[in-house]
């Protein structure tokens, strides 16, 4: 039988995984900009979308989901009217 007092349980058990995950996901993230600053002479390789991409690719590819992302949300938070006979939404 589930008790309140076995659902507080879970309740800290999971917010303490979420805390454990958290400072790992903020450990790795140091890392990563802590090697990021590291001078080296070798081209890495960066992994976004389980795609291996150059530097400059994954940039490029970062702005255009970037600018996406940013038309995708003015779309979404823009007031948009509906036809009141045909019931479409007018395109912007």
């Amino acid at each position: 039988m589930n008790t309140p007092k076995n659902k507080s349980t879970k309740t800290s058990q999971n917010s303490f995984t979420e805390g454990l995950l958290e400072s790992y996901r903020k450990r790795e993230k140091e890392r990563l900009f802590h090697e990021a600053r590291k001078p080296s002479t070798e081209i890495p390789l960066l992994q976004i979308d389980r795609v291996l991409m150059d530097p400059e690719e994954a940039l490029n590819y970062l702005k255009l989901r970037l600018e996406a992302y940013q038309k995708a949300k003015e779309r979404k938070e823009s007031i948009q009217m509906v036809c009141p006979t045909c019931g479409n939404y007018p395109s912007l």
